[in-house]
């Protein structure tokens, strides 16, 4: 959930993933790939949300509290 979080960040930040994987060093296709699969190093995750001027304890909190409510709604 934090990666889906950070993606979107980065589709609100109008931020193409071409200029995402020049801060990781990986490609456009590569960036894509962890995105959608929601994996992704934790070195890269800090990295990207640097980039986009987000602090990444913001973004896992955001996620947390999204899976709570998440969890909230089922039970």
């Amino acid at each position: 959930m934090a990666v889906d979080g950070l993606r979107r960040e980065a589709r609100a930040a109008e931020v193409p993933q071409a200029d995402i994987g020049q801060v990781i060093g990986k490609s456009r296709q590569t960036v894509n790939v962890k995105f959608r699969s929601g994996d992704m190093r934790l070195t890269e995750f800090v990295n990207i949300a640097q980039s986009l001027g987000i602090s990444p304890h913001k973004v896992l909190e955001r996620a947390e509290k999204n899976a709570a409510l998440a969890d909230k709604k089922v039970a």
